[in-house]
């Protein structure tokens, strides 16, 4: 397991900030945690894009959903409508 920040979350994919390589094309599973005494967000992506963040030693990453149940996507459908300017935790 990898934990990561999320950066950007939309209903089709995310970008986020690991410490990690994940060369794209990879198959990951996630779990997006959504906030204190929620049930993780589990969801299936490939990476679709990774960049080295300059001067430093982390990786912004670029990840494509896929399968997403229509229960998986109203909850975080209903969680992005709520959401405010912030980063969210992730693992993967």
């Amino acid at each position: 397991m990898v934990e990561t920040l999320t950066k950007d979350l939309s209903l089709t994919g995310m970008r986020c900030l690991s410490s990690t390589i994940c060369p794209v094309s990879s198959d990951v599973s996630l779990e997006l945690i959504l906030g204190n005494g929620q049930e993780p967000l589990a969801l299936r992506g490939r990476t679709v894009w990774f960049q080295t963040i300059p001067e430093g030693d982390q990786f912004d990453i670029g990840i494509a959903f896929f399968d997403v149940s229509p229960h998986n996507k109203r909850r975080l459908s209903m969680y992005i409508d709520r959401l405010s300017p912030q980063t969210i935790p992730s693992n993967f």
